[in-house]
Formats: structure tokens, C-alpha cells, sequence
């Protein structure tokens, strides 16, 4: 799943593409993917700014309306101005781009997503505060000020028992991180995943803040994590999965201490760590 910085990178690649350009949705597209609870007209409409929070992108549309796109597992967003190209096998969403209303598009925008575990949801402003799914619940964001090792004391606060594996993936808390981030996270913090969150100290919390903007920043820098499926807007692949020292690693050396790295699952999750370097 694209986590925050294979998001971001999305964001980016497709902001100087689509700001101030026009949108119209063509047919068919699939239900499945596709959801419109207000029936709301989507034909000329312009770009006003691409968002991202956690693991969503929200295209910001004139008409008070919003585009809010979680990719899950396999989802895709291509940008092409080579209208007669083929579309991406499981291509579910097509949208025309335009300069302007009335003007024959001059590019498109295109979803592609083999497991159809993704949405795109059409909503305008006074749907988007109360329509029920997980943007409207997101916890901090990892690189803005309000996350702070005191957010993180005071949130273990409320769940002390929680394993701080389970605590960084829950999006209520801080939004973004998946399980790749949480891995690395945890191995430069050099603290254990099953370690309960209300035994760290704020110190400890000091270390998780920094290593978790580290990380994130210079995943953003390489242009996000590809094992699979993961492009960005452009159709690049990240470069990231080169600098990883656990996630998928599980039977190798640890690259700090030379020590086997061991996996467990925790929260259905599997989580690779050191057993060396991150005692419990």
C-alpha cells in the first residue's frame, strides 16, 4: 500500500499537470471504485489545489467539490497527454483534461487498480466534514508541528498497553505511516515492536519524532518506496527500497550489528526488527 511519502511524491508529480486545468469524468467507469453519494455533477471542473493528508489526496475542485482518492493496495493515477495510448490493464476511472470549458481534452487522467480495494469519492464541502470514512478521523501529520513527542506521550496516555508497532500504524494517532515506515522507524529508534507505548519516555518519543521525519523526508527525496506496484503520477518508479535496513528483510544480516533480523506479526502485520538491536 502507498504509504505518506509514496503519496506525496503522487501529489507532486501530478500538481504542475493538473493545477488550474479542467476535469470531466468520461464513461464507463466502475462502481466499485467510482463513488458519488450526492450525485454531483463532475464536467469542466477546475483544479484548484491537490492535498494530501495521510494516506489520501484530496483534488480541491471549484463548485466546493473534492476529489478524495485512497489508493489501498494497488491503486494508480496516470497522467498522459498520448490520448490514443493504451490504458493500463484494470484502468477503472478515465477523467479528460482540458485548458479550459469546452476545449477537447488535451490529456487525461487515469485510475488503474487490479484489486479495486481504492476509492475515489466525489463529495462536496459539507459532505466531506461529515461523510463517514477514515479522512475525517486522521491523527497527527507526521511532518507538520503538531507532531511533537508530547502529542505522542499524551496519545500513549490513552492506550499504555498498546505495542508501539500497533500505536505508529494506527491512522488516529499519526497519519501516514504504514508498515514499511513503522519498521524502519523502530529499527534507527533501536526500540523493540512489541515494546507497550506507555513505558517510552518522552526522550524516547523525542528519537521517534526525529527518526520519523529522517525517514520520511529522505523516502519523499527518493521519490517513495517500489517493490511492485507503486508509481508515481509520471508512471517513475521510487528508489527508497535500496535504503531500507529491515522491511523485507527478515533471515539477513542487520546492518548495524550484523545479527540475524527475526519477523513476528503484530496487528495481522508482519514486522521485521532485530532481535539484538531492539530489545525488549
Amino acid at each position: 500500500m502507498p504509504e505518506l511519502p509514496e503519496v506525496e511524491n503522487i501529489r507532486r508529480s501530478l500538481a504542475p499537470h493538473l493545477l488550474d486545468e479542467y476535469l470531466t469524468l468520461k464513461q464507463p467507469f466502475h462502481p466499485q471504485v467510482w463513488i458519488n453519494p450526492g450525485d454531483l455533477p463532475c464536467r469542466d471542473v477546475k483544479v484548484t489545489a491537490i492535498n494530501r493528508r495521510g494516506k489520501y489526496l484530496d483534488f480541491v475542485l471549484d463548485s466546493n467539490l473534492h476529489l478524495v482518492a485512497h489508493l489501498r493496495m494497488t491503486g494508480r493515477f496516470t497522467y498522459t497527454e498520448d490520448l490514443a495510448s493504451p490504458c493500463l490493464p484494470h484502468t477503472h476511472v478515465i477523467f479528460a483534461v482540458s485548458h479550459s470549458v469546452g476545449l477537447p481534452a488535451h490529456a487525461e487522467l487515469r485510475y488503474s487498480d487490479p484489486r479495486r480495494f481504492g476509492r475515489l469519492i466525489l463529495l462536496n464541502d459539507t459532505e466531506l466534514k461529515s461523510y463517514k470514512f477514515g479522512y475525517n478521523s486522521l491523527g497527527a501529520e507526521p511532518l507538520s508541528p503538531d507532531f511533537t513527542p508530547a502529542y505522542l506521550l499524551t496519545a500513549a496516555g490513552k492506550h499504555p498497553h498498546a505495542k508501539i508497532k500497533s500505536f505508529l500504524l494506527d491512522q488516529t494517532v499519526i497519519a501516514g505511516l504504514g508498515n514499511i515506515y513503522a519498521d524502519e522507524i523502530l529499527y534507527a529508534c533501536r526500540l523493540h515492536p512489541c515494546i507497550p507505548v506507555g513505558s517510552i519516555s518522552e526522550a524516547s518519543w523525542e528519537q521517534v519524532v526525529n527518526e520519523t521525519i529522517r525517514l520520511l523526508s529522505l523516502s519523499i527525496a527518493n521519490h517513495g518506496t517500489t517493490f511492485r506496484d507503486y508509481r508515481d503520477g509520471d508512471g517513475k518508479r521510487g528508489g527508497f527500497q535500496s535504503l531500507l535496513c529491515v522491511y523485507g528483510r527478515a533471515g539477513q544480516a542487520c546492518p548495524r550489528c550484523n545479527g540475524i533480523l527475526a519477523t513476528t506479526r503484530i496487528s495481522g502485520r508482519s514486522t521485521v526488527y532485530c532481535p539484538q538491536c531492539q530489545a525488549m
